[in-house]
């Protein structure tokens, strides 16, 4: 059976994480942002968020550690609880990447059109409150082909790419932070804790808190990417990678947000749809610069649509050798050692949900929210009981900060899924949340798979199935 090419370096996990988290929702979301919470209230919001995350990625560095396979979170609850809570978890994360994924065809669309109007096309349809154009749609879906082309290929290719589009994502954005706060006005940053919708100072910074958890997933893409990691990586080093990631994620999230609102009054700045471009045109001094904030936006998005595209066709392969899903969910190919049927099913699902539209992007994030909370819940109690269930005086790797680092970081976790949660019923005026909705189905989604994966299911031992699991 062919398996899984080590081919991943370390500065290629790090730019597969850091690319995953930074993305493109801040371009698409900072007006929103501030609108509710603020300039300095936006920062605050991100600042606990990243606190919480550093705890909850700790434990992900003790448990890659200890099972470095392809699954990630699906191998460590299996461990941990049993088959049904490592289904929940990895239908969860699935959920999670083949939305991004479909998101990111969205927004690839949105941003193309905007740099070039010309681009837009002919109406086609309406969904969810906004109308679909052909040019988008039409650009949305073939970023996706070649994204797909891109992971079937290997994962060396995935990580070269990875790594040139990071950094040049980095260095264009630190150009902006420079010019903007060096051009900028303090008194721009006021009101600091709320913006023109009404929330008060509490509720805008619960408003920006509850997406937090989506704008820092993508440090664990990096648990999907240890069954192909390098050899000669070290635990402790994967705990930097982990760390790494979400710090420096901060800290882009915190300059961006402050480069933004600092550079432009607020009325003036909120008053375009995308006020990043406003930001960056009023930085550079030139319209045309400014439209550099879109190509930032595309390199951010094309980092994420990568690395979660890369994510979801592991995760699935993980579904498959756990006989959650049919048996061609196992197939890796000969030529590139990639998962070769759940890349495509991947590509499949995801373009499909490109049919959406922009009105599916804000449920997107709010719903992956409380959904991905609930995962780094699992998660930290995870490391607590398999300490228990693990006899050996000299295990692998063990977190820094001890037993309370995996209860500090249940915590975080637990008050920030009930802040998505929350957030999202008081959204919907006393109806029923949209993002209630899209997990409900999807958890009826997955009751059907698991009905349908019965036989084969039952047909494994768990001996079998943690031997296939953890690669033999």
């Amino acid at each position: 059976m062919a398996t899984l090419k080590h081919d991943l370096p370390t500065l290629g996990l790090f730019c597969l994480g850091f690319g995953t988290i930074t993305g493109v929702g801040w371009i698409l979301l900072m007006g929103p942002w501030l609108q509710d919470a603020g300039s300095l209230g936006s920062m605050l919001a991100f600042a606990i968020g990243a606190i919480a995350i550093v705890f909850i990625s700790l434990c992900y560095a003790e448990l890659c550690a200890k099972f470095p396979v392809a699954g990630g979170e699906i191998v460590f609850n299996f461990e941990a609880y049993g088959l049904v809570v490592a289904f929940v978890t990895g239908w969860f994360i699935a959920l999670t990447y083949i939305s991004g994924i479909a998101y990111e065809a969205i927004a690839v669309g949105w941003l193309i059109t905007d740099l070039v109007p010309e681009l837009k096309g002919r109406y086609l349809y309406s969904s969810l409150g906004h109308d679909i154009h052909a040019g988008p749609l039409a650009i949305g879906l073939l970023f996706m082909g070649l994204i797909g082309w891109l992971n079937a290929k290997g994962v060396r290719g995935v990580s070269r790419i990875q790594v040139w589009v990071t950094m040049t994502f980095i260095a264009v954005s630190a150009l902006f932070v420079f010019f903007a706060i060096f051009r900028g006005d303090i008194e721009n940053l006021h009101p600091l804790y709320s913006g023109s919708s009404g929330l008060s100072a509490r509720e805008g910074l619960f408003s920006v808190l509850a997406v937090t958890p989506f704008f820092y997933v993508g440090f664990n893409v990096i648990a999907q990417a240890m069954g192909e990691r390098s050899e000669s990586l070290r635990p402790g080093t994967t705990t930097l990678v982990l760390v790494g990631c979400v710090v420096a994620a901060a800290v882009f999230y915190l300059l961006v947000i402050v480069a933004t609102a600092i550079v432009l009054p607020r009325d003036e700045l909120l008053a375009d749809a995308l006020p990043v471009s406003t930001a960056f045109q009023a930085a550079f001094g030139s319209v045309a610069l400014g439209k550099a904030a879109l190509i930032v936006g595309i390199l951010g998005l094309l980092t994420t649509w990568n690395a979660l595209y890369f994510a979801a066709g592991r995760v699935l392969l993980g579904f498959g050798r756990a006989s959650l899903l049919p048996k061609p969910f196992t197939a890796v190919s000969e030529s590139s050692g990639t998962p070769s049927v759940a890349l495509l099913f991947t590509g499949i699902i995801g373009a499909l949900g490109t049919f959406l539209g922009q009105g599916a992007i804000i449920p997107i994030f709010n719903a992956m929210s409380g959904a991905m909370c609930v995962v780094f819940l699992l998660v930290c109690v995870a490391v607590i009981r398999l300490r228990k269930k693990d006899t050996q005086a000299d295990a692998r790797y063990r977190m820094p900060g001890g037993q309370a680092t995996p209860v500090i970081g249940a915590v975080f976790a637990t008050v920030l899924a009930l802040i998505s949660f929350g957030q999202a019923l008081v959204g919907a005026d006393g109806g029923f949340p949209v993002e209630y909705s899209i997990l409900l189905t999807w958890l009826i989604l997955g009751y059907v798979f698991w009905q349908w994966s019965g036989t084969r299911r039952k047909g494994v031992s768990r001996e079998d199935r943690r031997r296939m699991m953890l690669e033999n």
